[in-house]
This record gives structure tokens, C-alpha cells and sequence, in this order.
């Protein structure tokens, strides 16, 4: 189950920096650069402010189709571990 199929690379051109959650799953990404020319950084925390987290997971992935999907991949897998 994609519980992230949203996330595709023309979302992310709707801000340079993004806090989203998913119940108490919290997820943030920054992008730099251009669509099919950038990265897309993204971080998993704990259920608190991301300035306080301390339990945080980060990766970074190409802001293209094929970087969407493993972004993807990568989120779905950290709320199974996060939240299962």
C-alpha cells in the first residue's frame, strides 16, 4: 500500500520546504534545485515540533519520477517501522 502516491515530482514544486503528517507520522522536504535537475531531502521525526526532534531520519533522493518512487518506497518503509 502507497501510503504516499501524492508525493509525485510536480508536488513537490509547491513549496521549497514542507512539513506533512499522517496521523502521528511526521515527514518534511526541502528541494534544491529544478525538477529532473534537483534533490529532494527529506526527514522522518517523532511526533513533536522537527526544531526539538531528536529521533530523526533523513535521505535524500533525485527530484525525478524514478526519485519520487523511491522517496516513496523509503517513507512507506520508515512509517511501517515508525508507526507498525
Amino acid at each position: 500500500m502507497d501510503r504516499f502516491a501524492e508525493l509525485t515530482p510536480v508536488f513537490f514544486k509547491k513549496a521549497v520546504v514542507f512539513p506533512g503528517s499522517l496521523g502521528k507520522f511526521r515527514y518534511r522536504f526541502q528541494h534544491n534545485g529544478k525538477m529532473n535537475d534537483g534533490t529532494i531531502k527529506m526527514w522522518v521525526y517523532e511526533d513533536i515540533c522537527f526544531e526539538k526532534a531528536q529521533n530523526v531520519d533523513q535521505a535524500e533522493f533525485p527530484w525525478t519520477k524514478e526519485g519520487a518512487a523511491e522517496l516513496r518506497a523509503w517513507l512507506n518503509q520508515k512509517y511501517e517501522e515508525r508507526m507498525m
